[in-house]
Parts: structure tokens; sequence; C-alpha cells
């Protein structure tokens, strides 16, 4: 019995995910903002010429730590090697991206809608 409430639960939780997805798309294709994603964005974070870097190292790992503001969006990302851990843009009004490795919201290939920037 218990394994089929969870079944339920699973595919109920899946479909709000599905059926969110379908709105947030359908919105921000009105308001045409840009696609990107995680590997972009990280990318564009550590080419950026205002980018602030820091390099750490613990238990004999490496570890990169990147912040950028840009045109009020903060970006902050945290790489070990060319593995990226942890990517957060943020806008002074909510989060726009809260990419995290061990989690499964986003793939490194999901587009996603970011703010447009001016590219300098």
């Amino acid at each position: 019995m218990n394994k089929n409430l969870s079944n339920m639960a699973h595919k109920a939780k899946t479909t709000l995910n599905q059926a969110s997805s379908f709105v947030k798309e359908k919105v921000f294709s009105m308001t045409g903002t840009s696609w990107s994603t995680v590997k972009d964005l990280a990318e564009y974070i550590q080419q950026h010429p205002d980018t602030i870097t820091s390099n750490k190292s613990y238990l004999n790992l490496n570890f990169s730590f990147y912040q950028l503001n840009v045109e009020d969006v903060h970006f902050y990302l945290e790489m070990r090697g060319s593995h990226i851990l942890q990517l957060n843009v943020l806008t002074k009004d909510h989060s726009v991206v809260s990419y995290r490795s061990y989690r499964d919201h986003y793939t490194l290939d999901t587009p996603i809608k970011v703010p447009q920037l001016s590219s300098e």
C-alpha cells in the first residue's frame, strides 16, 4: 500500500514539475529573455574580464571560486577542475539559476532563461 502511495506521489510530483516547466517556457517566450545552459553560464563567468577568481585547496583537492556582478545580476561559480559544482545567478529580486551538481533540478545542458545581458 505504501509503495502505491509513493508511486502516486512521485507521478504527481513529476507531472507538477513538467507543468511548471511548460508554464515557465511559455512565460519566458513571451518576455523575450535569452536562453542559456549551465555550461554556457560557467564559461561566460570564467571568461568575463570583471570576474573575481580565487583558488583554494582542501584535502589536496583544488577548487576555483568565481564571482561576477553585471548589470545588477550576481553570478557565483564553484568548480573542482573542470567539474561545475555550484552555479548561482541572482538578481536583486529573485534567484534565476541555482545549480548544484548533486541535485537533479538542472543538467549542464538544460536550456535556462536568463536576463538579457549586454555583451562586453
